[in-house]
């Protein structure tokens, strides 16, 4: 039998948790790469901060925009809509419990759409559906009409504002993270100064109203109707964008 020659050398595969590089071993010496992997954090920081990144920022601050519009829009509407409705005052606290009620379900419903399916779906899904109820309440005839789509409107509101922090805090290197997530909550800020002027400009001009076949459009379902639009146009904005990093490296992909 032909003797084994020592001075074969094996390649063997190493893999610890967090790298993917290897360490190549032989019967007589022991050699050691030092060429490990960067964590996604270290690769994020590496990156650094680009035109992409003002582009995220600004997108998600519209975003945010449209969320502050949703959430103060009613406090504008209904004194005049209680009026319309004949809405005693347990019928609106209702409407406010109910979009209070969507925005706790769309939290844990779209919270956990973006840890099983994605930050990016999640984040379009909850922008949809405020912006397409926010529209619908704005046809709404009837108290109970309006009560619903404003808790369906409060699903998607309540799903944005627990998924955009996340999804925006991923894209961007930990050193000044804080800073630049200031730029998407000053989007809020913004959102509670036009909804303000709207409501200022629009509800009070009760003669802006259209009456025809039993179907009543007038100046506070116009209002409506107008802060419906920002979370529709986010829509298309945020398919501009990419899936979160750390969501794509959790799923494998």
């Amino acid at each position: 039998m032909d003797d084994i020659d020592s001075s074969n050398e094996t390649e063997v595969l190493i893999i610890s948790p967090g790298h993917s590089s290897y360490s190549s071993i032989n019967s007589n010496t022991k050699k050691e790469e030092d060429n490990s992997a960067l964590t996604l954090d270290e690769a994020i920081e590496m990156t650094g901060v680009g035109r992409f990144h003002a582009w995220l920022l600004l997108v998600l601050a519209w975003v945010h925009c449209a969320d502050a519009l949703g959430y103060t829009s009613m406090s504008y509407v209904m004194p005049p809509a209680s009026c319309e409705l004949d809405a005693t005052d347990l019928d609106l606290s209702l409407i406010t419990t109910m979009g209070l009620v969507g925005m706790l379900v769309g939290s844990y419903v779209c919270g956990t759409l973006a840890d099983t399916h994605g930050r990016l779906p999640a984040l379009v899904l909850c922008q949809a559906c405020n912006g397409l109820f926010t529209v619908g309440s704005a046809a709404s005839q009837s108290l109970w009409v309006l009560t619903l789509t404003k808790a369906l409107s409060g699903f998607g509101l309540g799903g944005s504002t627990c998924v955009i922090f996340t999804y925006a805090i991923e894209f961007l290197p930990m050193k000044n993270r804080g800073r630049y997530i200031i730029s998407v909550t000053a989007g809020f800020s913004a959102g509670l100064l036009i909804v303000a002027g709207l409501a200022w400009l629009i509800i009070p001009h009760e003669e802006w109203s259209w009456s025809t076949g039993g179907f009543t459009f007038n100046s506070w379902r116009l209002f409506l109707l107008i802060t419906g639009v920002p979370p529709i146009t986010s829509v298309p904005l945020l398919l501009t964008l990419p899936e979160s990093p750390r969501y794509l490296v959790k799923a494998g992909s």
